[in-house]
């Protein structure tokens, strides 16, 4: 006999009560973290393609943290898939504590292209595809986070969407 969710014992601590299933099942499905993998491919190429055009063009002189950015969504990326296919809630947590260091590094760039602008009106095309590839990879970070947040609702039953006191690092937090 099936049961509704409504008919499950409740769990104490938990708003929600997911169906347990292997977290390989959601790169599977079209609405979930297959998709969210799609979309970083997606922008992995127009990260790609914004590179070879910034090759093409002379050196822009402001110190950018592509390595730094890049670095922490891959680090983000890789986790939120690890803890995806091990439903490890602990390294979930770990990584939507990490989202908030990315966005301040894409608002630290977009500032100092505001300001790059300003100086050199001239490089305005290279600049706004500098601006471009943060926004990618702060994008790349946000499904890692997406990833992350569907694991800890899987695990958990906790929905943490747009719940930024969350994920101070200090909240990243073993499963209940």
């Amino acid at each position: 006999m099936h049961r509704s969710h409504a008919d499950r014992d409740p769990v104490p601590g938990v708003d929600h009560h997911p169906e347990p299933f292997d977290g390989r099942d959601l790169l599977r499905r079209e609405d979930g973290g297959g998709r969210r993998v799609e979309r970083i491919g997606d922008l992995a190429v127009n990260i790609a393609e914004r590179t070879l055009f910034l090759a093409s063009q002379p050196p822009i002189d402001i110190p950018f943290d592509f390595t730094g950015m890049s670095d922490k969504a891959k680090l983000m990326l890789k986790k939120s898939l690890d803890a995806l296919v091990n439903m490890d809630i602990k390294m979930a947590w770990e990584v939507c504590a990490m989202d908030d260091e990315v966005d301040a590094i894409n608002r630290e760039m977009y500032e100092q292209v505001q300001e790059g602008i300003r100086r050199r009106p001239d490089q305005m095309n290279s600049l706004i595809h500098c601006l471009s590839t943060s926004r990618h990879l702060e994008r790349i970070a946000d499904h890692a986070t997406n990833i992350a947040e569907d694991v800890i609702y899987m695990v958990a039953g906790e929905i943490v969407r747009h719940k930024a006191e969350d994920f101070r690092p200090e909240a990243a937090r073993p499963a209940v």
